[in-house]
């Protein structure tokens, strides 16, 4: 066999540069793009990993930050949900914390009172009143929770929903609200709409906007105002109610809806849990709508509830008033 001259590859060498060059670009090419969608996968299924087994404080964003591409916006929702999963995490350890500071408080004092009558038996009848009250305490809680509970639960599920008139609920819990505030001087009073027929779930807004207005009379001072006014806008319907109470700070206004959070510095054997209006936000949210609160110059609290307006809703009011289905 022939051995190859070494001046003809020589003189052949000029000829294949370009296509070597061309190869070896390619390689490298072919490297760097396996490199560049490579590397940010494996950090997403390292990411993945961690989730799975519970470290909710993985991000991947900055690694993958310096590209602008498909896979930087995939980072960037991965640790959209990495911190929505680890803000579930630390609610839920909350509630579970503040479940249990609730339910020893009422224990403790039901402890309190047994050990009295142990000592002291002939104080059966003084003691009994307390027993009850603590017993009902518990019980109120628990309810509340369990409201919570299948609000969350029942988050992909259709509402049970009524035609009703939706001022003649509000103005029944007015009404309730009046003689529970002609206890302590304060006042009570319903200003807005007449009439207003909607598709709801009944028992969960009743709940909703009873537990506003039974805060709103709860925390006013004597002699003052509780004003609950309603109105029908081109998108929505609101209900709003006002207090001459001690609001709250600006930077506490969101905090009001979180479970065990209560109006401004109330007591901690005070009545209530601070679950009635984290049970308001979840039931109008269901419905479409939603609670806002803001203060009021001087003092006081604004509650501010909306529901959208449906097409039903919108056709039934250009109907004539003969001719409107009567609210179940």
């Amino acid at each position: 066999m022939a051995v190859p001259d070494d001046a003809y590859i020589w003189r052949q060498w000029p000829k294949l540069m370009p296509w070597a060059s061309a190869l070896l670009a390619a390689a490298g090419a072919a490297f760097w793009l396996a490199n560049y969608f490579t590397r940010p996968v494996e950090q997403l299924r390292k990411g993945l990993g961690e989730l799975a087994r519970g470290n909710f404080g993985v991000r991947i964003s900055k690694e993958v930050d310096r590209k602008r591409d498909e896979v930087a916006a995939l980072a960037h929702d991965f640790d959209a949900t990495a911190s929505r999963l680890q803000e579930f995490q630390e609610v839920q350890q909350r509630l579970f914390h503040d479940v249990s500071h609730e339910l020893r408080s009422p224990l403790s004092r039901l402890q309190a009172g047994l050990g009295v009558l142990r000592q002291n038996p002939a104080r059966l009848n003084d003691m009994l009143e307390r027993l009850e009250r603590e017993i009902q305490r518990m019980d109120d809680l628990v309810g509340e929770i369990l409201t919570l509970a299948k609000l969350a639960a029942a988050a992909d599920q259709p509402l049970n929903r009524q035609r009703l008139d939706l001022i003649d609920l509000v103005r029944e819990i007015v009404d309730d609200s009046i003689f529970e505030g002609a206890s302590k001087q304060v006042a009570v009073e319903y200003d807005g709409e007449e009439s207003f027929v909607t598709s709801v779930d009944g028992e969960l807004i009743y709940r909703a906007v009873e537990n506003v207005v039974r805060n709103a009379v709860k925390y006013s001072p004597p002699g003052s105002v509780v004003r609950v006014s309603s109105r029908r806008t081109s998108y929505s319907f609101e209900l709003i109610v006002e207090d001459e109470g001690p609001g709250v700070p600006d930077s506490a206004l969101e905090s009001l809806f979180h479970p065990f959070r209560r109006f401004a510095d109330t007591p901690a054997d005070a009545a209530g849990f601070g679950l009635g209006l984290s049970i308001t936000k979840q039931a109008f949210e269901r419905h479409g709508g939603r609670i806002d609160a803001s203060r009021i110059s001087g003092s006081g609290l604004r509650m501010k509830m909306s529901l959208p307006i449906t097409e039903a809703d919108a056709v039934l009011r250009t109907m004539p008033a003969n001719r409107r289905p009567s609210a179940e």
